[in-house]
Protein backbone atom coordinates (compact mmCIF):
# COMPACT_ATOMS: atom_id res chain seq x y z
CA UNK A 1 0.00 0.00 0.00
CA UNK A 2 0.98 3.46 0.31
CA UNK A 3 2.80 3.21 3.98
CA UNK A 4 5.04 0.37 1.85
CA UNK A 5 5.78 3.41 -0.76
CA UNK A 6 6.57 5.83 1.41
CA UNK A 7 9.15 3.80 3.00
CA UNK A 8 10.52 2.33 -0.43
CA UNK A 9 10.76 5.89 -1.30
CA UNK A 10 12.50 6.78 1.78
CA UNK A 11 15.17 4.11 1.64
CA UNK A 12 15.56 5.35 -2.14
CA UNK A 13 16.14 8.74 -1.21
CA UNK A 14 19.02 7.69 1.41
CA UNK A 15 20.52 5.27 -1.01
CA UNK A 16 21.05 8.16 -3.80
CA UNK A 17 21.64 11.28 -1.30
CA UNK A 18 23.64 8.95 1.27
CA UNK A 19 26.86 8.36 -0.08
CA UNK A 20 27.13 12.21 -1.29
CA UNK A 21 26.31 13.08 2.63
CA UNK A 22 29.14 10.69 4.10
CA UNK A 23 31.58 11.45 1.76
CA UNK A 24 31.23 15.49 2.56
CA UNK A 25 31.42 14.30 6.20
CA UNK A 26 34.05 12.07 5.66
CA UNK A 27 36.45 14.85 4.14
CA UNK A 28 35.38 17.45 6.40
CA UNK A 29 33.20 19.59 3.77
CA UNK A 30 35.55 18.71 0.99
CA UNK A 31 34.81 17.13 -2.13
CA UNK A 32 36.29 17.19 -4.98
CA UNK A 33 34.68 17.78 -8.56
CA UNK A 34 35.27 14.37 -9.49
CA UNK A 35 33.63 12.99 -6.83
CA UNK A 36 30.64 15.26 -7.45
CA UNK A 37 30.67 13.58 -11.23
CA UNK A 38 30.74 10.04 -10.35
CA UNK A 39 28.50 10.65 -8.19
CA UNK A 40 25.63 12.99 -10.50
CA UNK A 41 26.79 11.27 -14.14
CA UNK A 42 27.64 8.45 -13.97
CA UNK A 43 24.69 6.55 -15.04
CA UNK A 44 24.32 3.61 -12.19
CA UNK A 45 24.61 6.68 -9.78
CA UNK A 46 20.92 7.85 -11.13
CA UNK A 47 18.91 4.18 -11.04
CA UNK A 48 17.95 5.32 -7.26
CA UNK A 49 16.91 8.64 -8.91
CA UNK A 50 14.61 7.04 -11.44
CA UNK A 51 13.28 4.64 -9.63
CA UNK A 52 12.53 6.93 -6.80
CA UNK A 53 10.43 8.63 -9.57
CA UNK A 54 8.63 5.56 -10.42
CA UNK A 55 7.36 5.02 -6.39
CA UNK A 56 6.04 8.50 -6.73
CA UNK A 57 4.52 8.11 -9.78
CA UNK A 58 2.81 5.13 -7.85
CA UNK A 59 1.61 6.76 -5.05
CA UNK A 60 -0.05 9.69 -7.18
CA UNK A 61 -1.64 6.52 -9.18
CA UNK A 62 -2.99 5.79 -5.41
CA UNK A 63 -3.97 8.48 -4.85
CA UNK A 64 -6.30 9.55 -7.93
CA UNK A 65 -7.61 6.14 -7.80
CA UNK A 66 -8.86 6.93 -4.16
CA UNK A 67 -9.96 10.20 -5.05
CA UNK A 68 -11.86 8.73 -7.76
CA UNK A 69 -13.69 5.94 -5.42
CA UNK A 70 -14.20 8.71 -3.05
CA UNK A 71 -16.14 10.87 -6.07
CA UNK A 72 -18.30 8.06 -6.88
CA UNK A 73 -19.56 7.23 -3.49
CA UNK A 74 -20.53 10.52 -3.32
CA UNK A 75 -22.60 10.30 -6.85
CA UNK A 76 -26.05 9.07 -5.83
CA UNK A 77 -27.00 6.09 -7.72
CA UNK A 78 -23.58 5.17 -9.27
CA UNK A 79 -21.71 2.57 -8.46
CA UNK A 80 -18.02 2.50 -7.76
CA UNK A 81 -17.28 0.04 -9.44
CA UNK A 82 -13.09 -1.27 -9.03
CA UNK A 83 -13.13 0.59 -5.54
CA UNK A 84 -12.29 -1.76 -3.02
CA UNK A 85 -10.85 -4.19 -4.89
CA UNK A 86 -6.79 -4.89 -4.03
CA UNK A 87 -6.76 -5.90 -8.02
CA UNK A 88 -7.31 -2.51 -9.22
CA UNK A 89 -5.32 -0.45 -7.38
CA UNK A 90 -3.90 1.16 -10.64
CA UNK A 91 -6.69 0.58 -13.17
CA UNK A 92 -7.04 2.36 -16.53
CA UNK A 93 -9.47 4.68 -15.84
CA UNK A 94 -6.71 6.34 -13.28
CA UNK A 95 -3.97 6.68 -15.81
CA UNK A 96 -2.47 3.33 -15.91
CA UNK A 97 0.36 1.44 -14.47
CA UNK A 98 -1.74 -1.00 -12.84
CA UNK A 99 0.76 -4.11 -12.77
CA UNK A 100 3.28 -1.39 -11.14
CA UNK A 101 0.85 -0.13 -8.94
CA UNK A 102 -0.49 -3.31 -7.64
CA UNK A 103 2.98 -5.08 -6.99
CA UNK A 104 2.86 -2.54 -3.98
Amino acid sequence: GARGLVCLAVALYVVSFGPAVALFVAQRGDITLQQHSDMSFWPPAQLADFALGMVAAALAIQKSHADDCEREALVPGESASDCGSAESSGSSSSGGGGAFAAAF
